[in-house]
């Protein structure tokens, strides 16, 4: 039996330009009110899995002029049966001066299953099935590989093409591992 070990999976994630991995638990449904993102128990429920890939920034002029994002793919994978999503976009990386502290942003695109309209109680109306996404994290390094982080997600039409526009909220923690 062969086991994998730490430079194997550096090795790994190298070769194809991996930059992160990351996964964790979210509160799904979380109401967009100040009062909910405090007090997540109140109005979201504990049911969703989050995960993401992260790219190394690719050597593009136009992406090192935008502040230098890595290209992101992930999901949230729901528990219960209800409003699940996929997402791609850029990510934007900010240390907290010399620490290892950090902040992030994400901006894309996603797709989500559900409802569009019309959506029996507990379920949302989306209004449209894709929907823009955004992301944001407050986290720290952990040692050389490993990262944790606070994360809240996003997902909307604007009302672009549905006047019904419930949009899907989530928040949790994620843990990551760097290549």
């Amino acid at each position: 039996m062969v086991c994998a070990t730490p430079a194997l999976a550096q090795d790994f994630g190298q070769d194809f330009g991996l930059s992160e991995i990351r996964v964790g638990p979210m509160f799904h449904g979380l109401e967009a009110t100040s009062e909910s993102l405090l007090n997540p128990f109140e109005t979201g429920q504990l049911e969703d899995v989050s995960f993401e890939i992260l790219w190394r920034t690719p050597d593009i002029d136009a992406l090192y002029w935008l502040g230098s994002p890595r290209p992101a793919v992930g999901g949230t994978l729901n528990l219960k049966g209800r409003e699940q999503m996929v997402h791609a976009g850029l990510n934007w990386h900010l240390p907290i001066f010399d620490t290892p502290f950090w902040v992030e942003g994400g901006l894309g695109l996603a797709a989500i299953s559900g409802y569009t309209h019309d959506a029996p109680p507990g379920y949302r109306n989306l209004g449209c099935h894709v929907t823009g996404y955004f992301q944001g994290s407050i986290g720290a390094d952990i040692g050389d590989d490993w990262t944790a982080m606070l994360t809240v997600e996003h997902s909307s039409h604007a009302w672009l093409c549905n006047p019904e526009n419930s949009g899907l909220n989530s928040l949790g923690v994620r843990i990551g591992y760097k290549f």
